[in-house]
């Protein structure tokens, strides 16, 4: 289908230029055949009138035998002829309806009073090749006339305009036959030079395979076809030694990713392994002391002797120990619990400023001071609104054992700060707007070597009996099933800061207090 346009767009193109340059040539040749038959007619109309002029000085007169003498000479020339007396006025006229009557016989007083030779044209119309004359005149003073004082004619050139437009009837028609041998000759010569190669080449690359043997062909050389298939195969080739250096680098990614996985899941089963280890370990140590306890409670309770007292103290330790028991498998199954439960629109500065209200007179946190300072103009996210409890009140608690252990100087303060922020909550996820949760309390600081296992299960600084490590790790979950991320750092000037990222409900603007402690 595309070979056949080039074939028709060429065609149209070759007869459209063959055609121009003949049409130029006609143009020219036909304008310089009228010139040439223009001046041969006009030179004849001026021999016409000089003789006329010294055949009228001869007769003197107007004479019938002369007026007959005159008129067939007009037939017999085809030329319009007009006599004029000495007084300008016309003696004989070979056509007196004519159209150039009234120029001829003004031309021909001009030649009487200027007594020379005068020409002129009469009428005026466009034709093939333009604006042309309809007459071309000629007049001559008589000499030594006596009576007639003047002779014009006028030639009429339409006879001329005929022969001409019949001459180019005649060349329309070799110009249409020269026009399509022309166009067919060129044609079957520009095709065998460039259309069929280039078909050619069309079609090989069509049907170019991969593992193809052989390339573009071309059975000239050194031509520019010739050039073009060459370099045609050049490329072919470079892109096949590609293709292959393509394959094997695939082959091989494709090896190093295999590897890459396998090497993955090794890491995470050894993660896992190290996990569920440091779990056992945990839940061991965590659990096995009070059972230990409990047991050597009962091994007391066995004694005969024991006073009702004692008796009593020994059942109440025994079954605090098991309620201690009791709470770490609780928050380990909080721990593990997938977090099915529906979240909803939870305002923060509501909840933090209502757990201020709550929390300010409790004995445990008589030791320090909190400063809510909630700069953020929209506070709403999607969570748990107990579970953001939770979380927020272990940060707490953990802040009031750390300032309690620095002692009494400097006092203790936790200031919980606000703001709005973008980030990214996952790696290679692009970043969303966020609310900005920041506790920053005064105490010792937790130790560098700790921030990386803060949040794992059971890990804790405090003293055994005094905590379980599961707190963090709870607040942990609870953070990353509502999509946000928390993290703890060390403060240069002493102290912890936990930050707590989630990401906005809905653009909202809350009014809430600020800054209230």
């Amino acid at each position: 289908m595309h070979s056949h346009r080039l074939q028709i767009k060429t065609i149209l193109a070759l007869a459209f230029f063959i055609g121009s340059g003949m049409l130029l040539i006609d143009v020219v040749l036909s304008v310089s055949s009228q010139k040439r038959l223009l001046t041969v007619e006009m030179d004849k109309a001026q021999v016409v009138v000089t003789l006329l002029a010294d055949r009228l000085g001869q007769e003197k007169k107007m004479s019938p035998s002369f007026s007959e003498e005159l008129a067939a000479l007009a037939h017999q020339t085809r030329l319009d002829l007009v006599v004029l007396d000495d007084q300008g006025q016309a003696r004989f006229h070979s056509r007196p309806g004519s159209s150039a009557r009234l120029d001829l016989e003004q031309v021909t007083r001009r030649a009487v009073f200027g007594e020379a030779m005068t020409k002129g044209a009469s009428g005026s119309s466009f034709g093939l090749l333009g604006r042309r004359h309809d007459y071309f005149l000629a007049a001559m003073p008589v000499p030594m006339g006596q009576e007639l004082a003047g002779v014009g004619v006028a030639l009429a050139l339409a006879p001329l305009y005929q022969e001409l437009l019949a001459g180019q009837r005649l060349i329309a028609i070799y110009f249409a036959l020269n026009l399509a041998v022309l166009t067919f000759f060129a044609y079957h010569r520009l095709a065998g030079l460039l259309i069929k190669p280039l078909q050619l080449l069309a079609r090989r690359a069509e049907e170019y395979q991969d593992d193809a043997s052989f390339y573009f062909l071309s059975d000239r050389k050194g031509d520019d076809v010739s050039a073009l298939s060459a370099s045609l195969n050049r490329m072919l080739r470079r892109i096949n030694t590609d293709r292959q250096k393509l394959q094997e680098m695939v082959v091989a990614l494709e090896e190093a990713n295999v590897s890459l996985i396998r090497a993955q899941q090794e890491v995470i089963q050894a993660e896992k392994l190290a996990s569920v280890g440091r779990l056992s370990a945990g839940i061991a140590h965590e659990i096995g002391n009070p059972v230990g306890i409990v047991l050597g409670y009962l091994e007391l309770l066995q004694q005969e002797n024991l006073a009702p007292g004692e008796r009593l103290d020994f059942i109440r330790r025994a079954i605090d120990e098991i309620n201690r028991i009791n709470t770490i498998i609780r928050q380990l199954l909080d721990l593990a619990r997938s977090g099915d439960e529906e979240q909803g629109r939870v305002h923060l500065h509501e909840l933090l400023t209502d757990m201020h209200h709550r929390l300010k007179d409790q004995p445990l946190l008589a030791v320090m001071t909190i400063v809510l300072d909630l700069r953020a103009d929209n506070d709403a996210v999607e969570a748990i609104a107990d579970k953001l409890r939770q979380v927020f009140l272990n940060i707490i608690m953990n802040a009031a054992d750390a300032v309690q252990a620095n002692g009494a100087e400097p006092a203790g303060l936790l200031t919980i700060a606000t703001t709005t922020a973008t980030a990214s909550l996952q790696p290679g996820q692009a970043e969303v707007p966020v609310l900005v949760i920041s506790c920053t309390d005064n105490g010792p600081g937790i130790a560098t070597e700790n921030v990386e296992t803060l949040f794992d299960p059971f890990f804790t600084t405090k003293e055994p009996g005094k905590g379980t490590g599961l707190g963090l790790s709870v607040s942990y979950m609870i953070i990353d099933n509502a999509k946000g991320k928390i993290t703890a750092a060390r403060r240069p000037q002493g102290g912890t800061v936990f930050t707590v990222l989630l990401p906005l409900a809905a653009a909202e603007t809350n009014k809430h207090p600020h800054g209230e402690k």
